[in-house]
C-alpha cells in the first residue's frame, strides 16, 4: 500500500490541504485509498508518511500538521522548503490528512507508504 498525493495548485488556504491528484497508487488491499485527499489506511500497522512543501516564494513561512484521525501528531514551521516525516503504527480504517497553519502558497506532496503490516516499530 503506497499512495503520493500531489497539489500543484498554489493556493493553500488555513486547514486541510486538497490534492489535485494522486501520482502514484498501489493498493493491494480491497479497502483503503484516498477520499478527499485524506489517506485511509487498509490494515494496522506500521506506516511510513513523509511529506513536502515548497513554498513559492522562499522567505515565506510554512506552518504544517500531520494529523491521524484529526489529531494532531506532528508539526512543522519552517521558511521556503519544509520536509517533514513520521513513522507510525496505525490501525486499519485511520484517517492521514495534512493540515496548513497559515495561507503561504506552497506545492505540497503527502506519501503514505505501508512497511510492516500487523507490526509496532
Amino acid at each position: 500500500f503506497s499512495f503520493k498525493l500531489v497539489k500543484t495548485t498554489h493556493v493553500t488556504p488555513v486547514g486541510h490541504i486538497s490534492f489535485d491528484y494522486v501520482a502514484q497508487e498501489i493498493n493491494t488491499f480491497g479497502n483503503g485509498g484516498v477520499v478527499n485527499g485524506t489517506v485511509i489506511v487498509p490494515t494496522s500497522g506500521t506506516y511510513l508518511i513523509t511529506t513536502s512543501v515548497n513554498a513559492i516564494t522562499q522567505i515565506n513561512i510554512l506552518d504544517i500538521t500531520l494529523k491521524l484521525n484529526n489529531t494532531d501528531v506532528k508539526n512543522a514551521t519552517k521558511g521556503g522548503v519544509l520536509l517533514m516525516s513520521a513513522l507510525l503504527f496505525i490501525n486499519s480504517g485511520d484517517m492521514i490528512s495534512l493540515h496548513s497553519n497559515n495561507s503561504t502558497q506552497s506545492l505540497t506532496t503527502l506519501e503514505v507508504t505501508l512497511i510492516k503490516p500487523d507490526q509496532t516499530v
